[in-house]
């Protein structure tokens, strides 16, 4: 298969209407899962991958690249074009045929509240935001994007989540999460990274987190919550908000 160009864009701390010093950094909520991978990067034998916690680094197998080629470009008038608010950060973007991929969050002062993994059609000429739809990318922050042939790898808060940019497997999305050895990154699904997430939730001081759960997947809070009201226990679903 031979890639097509692929124009990859970082755009750091770029944020409308917010200062853009701080004088901290925000931690997001699920750093203490110890789950989150912060950097992506294509190798000859797959995506090499980076931990936010302690940088150690794990390649996930995937076929060779045929071809690719990177280039950067000039910064887009993403809010103009509604594809993003006042106030919203654009974390990484990504851009692949007719499609603009992008990393969002809000970030006031030591605060941070992401706003997941954004799609913008050129054709269309619209924007579709993965968050609160339980479908996309298994995480709340997006930390790094990559385009490797024809498949969007999405690094977050949680581990990595890819996706073949193909009619064929437009919704296929496949996840990756630490091992329980910590030996490296291996395929699981959304649902268990999600339960762990709704577990630290319940705990103390958990409210935060069980609010990103509810905003991004709440399909499965209520699914959550119905178990919890045929086994009588109240878990992660009592930090969410209703």
């Amino acid at each position: 298969m031979s890639a097509g160009p692929i124009l990859t864009i970082c755009v750091l701390a770029t944020t409308l209407g917010v200062r853009a010093a701080r004088a901290c950094d925000p931690v997001p909520a699920t750093a203490r899962l110890g789950r989150g991978v912060c950097a992506l990067e294509s190798v000859p034998d797959g995506v090499r991958t980076r931990s936010c916690v302690d940088g150690a680094s794990w390649t996930i197998a995937a076929p060779p690249v045929a071809t690719a080629a990177v280039e950067g470009a000039a910064g887009l008038p993403l809010q103009a074009l509604g594809v993003i608010k006042q106030g919203q950060a654009v974390d990484v973007l990504v851009s692949h045929g007719a499609s603009l991929w992008l990393g969002v969050s809000e970030r006031r002062g030591c605060g941070l509240r992401p706003r997941g993994l954004v799609r913008y059609d050129w054709k269309r000429d619209a924007a579709f935001a993965f968050r609160g739809t339980d479908a996309g990318p298994c995480g709340f922050l997006v930390q790094d994007l990559l385009l490797r042939d024809d498949t969007l790898w999405v690094a977050t808060d949680l581990g990595v989540s890819r996706l073949r940019l193909s009619p064929e497997d437009w919704d296929e999305w496949t996840h990756y999460a630490l091992s329980t050895d910590g030996a490296g990154l291996e395929e699981t699904a959304c649902g268990s990274l999600l339960a762990v997430v709704a577990e630290a939730a319940a705990a103390p001081g958990g409210e935060e987190l069980g609010g990103w759960l509810a905003e991004f997947r709440p399909k499965f809070v209520k699914r959550l919550r119905r178990r919890e009201a045929a086994t009588g226990k109240r878990g992660a679903s009592g930090a969410a908000p209703r």
